[in-house]
């Protein structure tokens, strides 16, 4: 089981759309998906996969008491939904909840324990056995993104156009080659612009060249791709694949182009 997770050091970048519709790709192409939300301050994943049935338990109840049952309840089977029952592959959903009452009571070690148990677990017992575990991480860094970072094999580290999101992209970056060499993290990546604007202007086409230069001059990376932005998404975040939703066929290739990838892993 290959664990992938979507990252970006600010918000507002479309992570958990994009993670969504990653996730709902790879189950497209007959492959069997677990996504989970652990942006557990801000979740937001049951909306965009438009959950409608009651979930049993969220990672947050898990957190709290790692047992059998509560496992056997924590998956929730995406092809309840009748839009993902046309997915050859396994599609299951561990989320997050959104009751602001329910915060998680535990130190941090116990829960950086907890969720490293669990992905063995997902990668073990789970019948059908799961591809591919894609993880929607919090922004910034936290103790939680932090272990999600220990338990990944690939980070897709989103960005957008912008100062602060380039920066900070740039910033992770550093702070992801520090960690390999002080704590000997093994992790690859790569670099999504996301949320692109149609350039209408010659300081744009500009701006956009300075900041692909400085990502690339700092990270030594190209860009994996850039997902447009849609208009569409900004009213109504939703899983996009496997419909056909007018004016997003751009926006449905960058996504495909990124669970390509994550074929390639």
């Amino acid at each position: 089981m290959k664990v992938i997770s979507f990252y970006s050091f600010k918000g507002g970048t479309g992570r958990t759309t994009t993670t969504a519709n990653v996730a709902t790709d790879l189950a497209r192409r007959n492959k069997n998906v677990v996504v989970i939300d652990l942006d557990i301050d801000g979740p937001g994943l049951d909306t965009v996969l438009a959950v409608k049935n009651e979930i049993p338990i969220y990672i947050q109840d898990y957190l709290k008491q790692p047992n059998e049952a509560n496992y056997k309840m924590l998956l929730y089977d995406l092809k309840k939904e009748k839009h993902f029952r046309k997915f050859p592959g396994a599609l299951y959903f561990i989320g997050a909840n959104l009751d602001v009452q329910s915060p998680v009571d535990a130190t941090t070690d116990i829960v950086d324990l907890i969720i490293r148990n669990l992905i063995r677990t997902l990668a073990d017992k789970t019948d059908p056995k799961i591809d591919y575990c894609i993880i929607d991480s919090q922004s910034g860094y936290t103790d939680l993104s932090a272990t999600v970072l220990d338990v990944s094999d690939h980070l897709f580290l989103l960005s957008k156009f912008s100062r602060q999101h380039i920066i900070g992209t740039v910033l992770y970056h550093r702070l992801l080659n520090h960690l390999k060499i002080t704590k000997n993290l093994v992790l690859d990546f790569d670099v999504v612009i996301s949320v692109v604007p149609e350039i209408t202007k010659p300081r744009e086409e500009k701006l956009r060249a300075e900041y692909l230069t400085f990502i690339k001059k700092n990270t030594k990376q190209e860009i994996l791709v850039e997902i447009p932005d849609a208009s569409s998404l900004k009213w109504r975040e939703e899983v996009i694949i496997g419909k056909s939703t007018p004016n997003v066929r751009q926006v449905t290739q960058a996504f495909r182009a990124i669970s390509e990838r994550c074929l390639k892993l």
